[in-house]
């Protein structure tokens, strides 16, 4: 017996600690039965969803014309929305390209007046302020002319190439329509060059350039000009500057600025069906 008592013992000493923690539990039980249980209050709101919608352009005129961020007073954006809202012009013209740059002073268009002193097709070169069938050049943008006339804007949008089915392509494609493209190369002089660049009347006058459905064209070029120097003959079409693609007159006056910055540039033609290369150097 005297062995059994220490599991006795140990039995008692269980089964104690067993209904004391039982009653433990069921007392705490009991009060959290007796707090009352309310359900939590959800504020709606009674305003409909509002449904979001991009303002027109025309909405931040006021901001255009106050410069609040101290921007440049004729700024794209602003000249863009003032452009959309002008009538096209219904004059008998047409305008074959623009060079822009930071200076308005120094912005020309090329512009055709059919009938201008002869009877062929006659192209000028015009700057702001120039009179053109009665109406004065009031802007040059890109790609575009602000013409005003009796106090009311028109607008001379640049003539797109006509379409002739074929797909424009680039100067890689041009490359895989011959095998060997005829390659040639000229030095030129860097002042004739810088004179070139300096005075765009000049240049214009020396040569008729017109979109082609494959580029630019270039017909009557002037004996002793920049076009005869570069080797080019009437008939060319300009196709690619330096590996890109001519669509634009601007495109063409970029030949003559890669040269005086890197000093050479290169220049892709087609002549009768066939496609040449001349590369340029300058000294």
């Amino acid at each position: 017996m005297k062995r059994l008592f220490p599991l006795i013992n140990i039995i008692l000493i269980t089964a104690i600690s067993f209904l004391g923690v039982d009653t433990i539990y069921q007392i705490f039980a009991a009060q959290l039965n007796t707090v009352a249980w309310t359900e939590p209050i959800i504020a709606k709101s009674s305003l409909s969803p509002v449904e979001f919608k991009i303002p027109p352009r025309s909405r931040y005129r006021t901001i255009l014309e106050r410069n609040v961020f101290q921007s440049q007073t004729n700024s794209a954006a602003a000249e863009i929305i003032k452009a959309e809202q002008i009538k096209p012009t219904e004059r008998n013209l047409k305008l074959w390209g623009t060079v822009v740059g930071t200076d308005p002073a120094r912005a020309y268009a090329i512009i055709e007046e059919p009938g201008v002193n002869s009877r062929r097709k006659a192209q000028f070169l015009h700057k702001r302020g120039d009179i053109v069938q009665g109406a004065e050049i009031k802007k040059i943008m890109r790609e575009k002319v602000i013409l005003s006339a009796n106090g009311k804007n028109e607008i001379l949008q640049i003539v797109k190439p006509q379409s002739s089915g074929k797909i424009r392509r680039t100067a890689s494609a041009y490359n895989q329509q011959r095998n060997q493209p005829i390659r040639q190369r000229r030095v030129l002089r860097k002042s004739q060059i810088q004179k070139a660049i300096s005075n765009f009347d000049t240049i214009m006058s020396q040569a008729n350039i017109r979109p082609h459905s494959e580029g630019f064209q270039i017909t009557r070029i002037r004996p002793a000009s920049i076009f005869r120097r570069m080797g080019l003959r009437n008939g060319d079409i300009l196709t690619a500057a330096g590996s890109r693609p001519i669509n634009s007159v601007t495109d063409t006056v970029d030949i003559w600025q890669d040269l005086i910055a890197r000093g050479e540039t290169s220049l892709e033609i087609k002549r009768r069906g066939r496609t040449r290369i001349i590369d340029y150097r300058i000294r």
